[in-house]
């Protein structure tokens, strides 16, 4: 056995991580995690580890030196978020109606609509267990997410119709978002404003192939349908946005990477205005099957966040956007309301974890620690931390063991006056794991946490899961995991002068993690309108239509495009043309065709009438 080789790798699976632990705290009389193999992958990082533990030394220099807690900044800037907008799951139009759906405790989680896929007929195909059906049968959708209003962007029907969904998303979503900034298309105009972008390939039927839509020519617009470069390139396109454009496909943390380089434009001076949008649609039934397979969903259909019963997480879509511009400049502008500043960024690999896609605690440790330093921000002076927390038995403890390791120590300083614990939540328990767009709906929240200076409750937290238990009083970590909503400013002991501070992470399963710093907005700028109601999609853009994105629902539908039936559903013809009569050539008596009754009760069926 290599001793410098992941024990993981070499056929240690969770299980037995857990009873590794146990025997090794037994062995040494030593305090220890259940996941230290996580943090520790071979047998001579283990070593290391349990050596300096119990001869109170380092073998290897600490790499969080690297990393410092509270070191200054010099050079610190500050970026404002002057316009937001967002698409979730449980009808959420924009911030208001999402903050309306986490403080009432909502979740969203519901099976697969049958107007995506017939989900039982797709799985009894594709070989699974039980479980694994169970796995691939929820999800967290938004409605109409297939409407679009094509002639409002300047794009034609036939285009509109080759166009991946997510980039008819991140057109919509884009302009809600400069619209609620201020600006207009015409200002937009030259405008050089860099368009950051959190996408994937979206796997979606249109661009899978024609015999999946009816379609039986490829279309000229077929080269730019699906391609993440073309999301980002549309969107600067058509609002002609003359900054940088760059695509971010880092997984889960793909939102909080575009925001990572969004800022660094920033600073560097590249642009003046920076769009970062991000998206993530569930169109295609055989990444379920696939992530089902890898035990990575839950079979009950809910991110059980911090809880006893977690077991995988629930996949979630939506789009989400904000826009941001130097603080100094907005801060003296009286038509740029602000919502909250970026303070600071941190982007890093957990490099070689106990496997490609295992969290790496010591990891994220390093990552917080840097984003408070860039951010000049003390540990002391965080109030809430919006988690990645999927709601899986191992990553949730990995977690609150960096947390502890970052923010544990301030937390207990016998040199403060006042109590105060830190709050952390996790949107995931409401929404789901939004994937490519998870790092934007947190950072959503946690903006509107300083806002309202609320936090919403951790959905679903019933019996705290044992190993988040453990490392929170290993380290005796004070840390409150709200079950209704709370008021942050009790918790965290700051009074009405001193700002509220929080801080969103987001964890790529290839390893690229992120950690992004916030802080309320100054009272002389500060967003008075937060919850008064902005533009939705259906408001703004009066000509939706419902376009075709999978295959039909009977091999004898075809779908009606008509303009204004976004609210009725979608609506079907049958056309018998001269290749689909010669599959009826048996049913051809005196030159017509007799078809069976049983084929119309087919059809209306799977058009769900």
């Amino acid at each position: 056995l290599d001793h410098s080789a992941s024990l993981m790798d070499a056929g240690l699976h969770s299980f037995q991580i857990a009873e590794l632990s146990i025997l090794l705290r037994s062995q040494f009389d030593l305090i220890l995690p259940s996941t230290i193999v996580f943090n520790h992958p071979s047998i001579n990082d283990l070593t290391d580890h349990i050596y300096s533990k119990l001869y109170n030394t380092d073998i290897k220099k600490d790499m969080s030196e690297n990393y410092a807690i509270n070191d200054r900044y010099a050079d610190a800037s500050e970026w404002s978020v002057i316009g937001m907008s967002c698409r979730f799951p449980g009808s959420v139009s924009g911030p208001d109606s999402f903050w309306d759906l986490m403080s009432a405790g909502k979740k969203t989680s519901t099976g697969i609509p049958y107007d995506r896929w017939d989900n039982e007929a797709l799985l009894a195909g594709m070989g699974l267990s039980k479980e694994e059906s169970m796995r691939a049968s929820y999800g967290s959708f938004v409605t109409d997410m297939e409407s679009f209003d094509a002639g409002f962007f300047g794009i034609s029907l036939a285009e509109a119709k080759s166009m991946d969904p997510q980039q008819r998303a991140l057109l919509e979503c884009t302009y809600l978002a400069f619209n609620d900034a201020g600006y207009t298309m015409e200002g937009l105009r030259g405008l050089n404003c860099g368009v950051f972008v959190g996408v994937a390939f979206g796997g979606s039927a249109t661009t899978r192939g024609h015999e999946m839509t009816g379609m039986e020519e490829t279309s000229v617009y077929d080269a730019t349908s699906s391609s993440p470069s073309i999301a980002a390139g549309r969107i600067s396109y058509v609002f002609d946005l003359e900054g940088p454009n760059s695509a971010y496909d880092t997984a889960c943390s793909s939102s909080l990477v575009a925001l990572h380089a969004a800022v660094s434009s920033l600073e560097r001076g590249e642009c003046k205005v920076a769009l970062v949008v991000a998206v993530n649609q569930l169109f295609d039934a055989s990444v379920f099957a696939a992530f089902a397979k890898a035990g990575m969903l839950s079979p009950s259909g809910h991110c059980h966040t911090w809880d006893a019963s977690a077991n995988g997480y629930l996949r979630g879509e939506g789009c989400g956007a904000i826009v941001l511009e130097a603080f100094e400049s907005s801060s003296s502008s009286s038509s740029a309301d602000v919502y909250a500043t970026i303070l600071g960024t941190s982007v890093m690999s957990d490099g070689k974890s106990a496997s490609i896609t295992a969290p790496n605690g010591l990891a994220q440790e390093r990552l917080i620690r840097q984003a408070l330093k860039v951010s000049n921000i003390r540990t002391d002076e965080v109030d809430y931390i919006e988690a990645h927390g999927t709601g899986t038995a191992l990553g949730d403890p990995i977690e609150m063991e960096a947390l502890a390791g970052v923010f544990a120590a301030s937390m207990n300083d016998s040199s403060s006056t006042s109590s105060r614990s830190l709050l952390v939540g996790s949107v995931k328990s409401n929404i789901g794991h939004l994937e490519m767009a998870a790092g934007m709906a947190g950072l959503i929240k946690a903006i509107l946490v300083v806002c309202e200076e609320s936090v919403p409750p951790n959905v679903g937290l019933e019996k705290l899961n044992p190993r988040v238990e453990e490392s929170i009083a290993s380290h005796d970590f004070s840390v409150e995991l709200p079950t209704v909503l709370s008021a942050l400013r009790e918790t965290s002991g700051k009074d009405e002068s001193e700002l509220l501070v929080a801080g969103v992470s987001s964890f790529g399963y290839a390893g690229t993690i992120a950690h992004v710093v916030v802080r309320q907005a100054p009272e002389m700028c500060r967003r008075r309108d937060i919850m008064s109601g902005g533009a939705s999609a259906s408001s703004v853009f009066p000509n939706r239509v419902k376009l075709a994105w999978m295959m039909p629902p009977h091999p004898l539908l075809q779908q009606v495009e008509t303009l204004g039936i976004a609210s009725r559903g979608v609506e079907y013809m049958t056309v018998f043309h001269e290749k689909l009569m010669s599959l009826y050539n048996d049913h051809v008596i005196g030159g017509r065709c007799l078809f069976p009754g049983a084929g119309f009760v087919e059809m209306g069926l799977a058009a769900g009438a």
